[in-house]
């Protein structure tokens, strides 16, 4: 003859003892999501900076191409605008972030504008989790002249 099998367990024996509770897992996984989004947030502000860092520092090194013959000849030094563009292009080259440099006049005055483009480098990319899109930046520059010790 059989015994029937007992359910009850033997007395100071925890029947859930091993187990993971289905809120914990829930509970872990989203904390990793919000970590993943935390260092990915911080990724695309780092490039964000260097966007915006990168435009300006172009648009301030094309800036200093003033013609040298206007300045000779004694009148109002005027932006050789060839050589800013060029000088905006390598200085965003010698720091490998992308972009383009153009010069227009308002009211007289040269004005550097640099757009620059930067992708996040996210540690979550490389695991294929995300695909973070490039970030762009942009600056400009105004060419003024002042007298030594006034103001522009």
């Amino acid at each position: 003859m059989r015994r029937p099998v007992s359910t009850r367990h033997a007395p100071g024996v925890d029947s859930d003892a091993g187990s993971v509770s289905l809120f914990f897992v829930v509970a872990v996984l989203g904390m990793f999501a919000a970590l993943g989004l935390v260092v990915e947030g911080g990724a695309r502000v780092r490039a964000i900076q260097l966007a915006d860092a990168a435009a300006a520092e172009a648009a301030r090194a094309a800036g200093q191409q003033v013609d040298p013959a206007s300045v000779a000849s004694g009148i109002q030094g005027r932006l050789d605008a060839g050589a800013a563009a060029r000088a905006a292009q390598s200085y965003l080259g010698a720091i490998g972030v992308t972009g383009d440099a153009a010069v227009t006049y308002q009211e007289g005055t040269a004005v550097i504008t640099v757009t620059t483009s930067v992708v996040p480098q996210s540690p979550l990319a490389g695991l294929g989790l995300l695909a973070p899109g490039p970030v762009t930046g942009s600056a400009s520059a105004r060419v003024e002249q002042s007298v030594a010790g006034g103001t522009p």
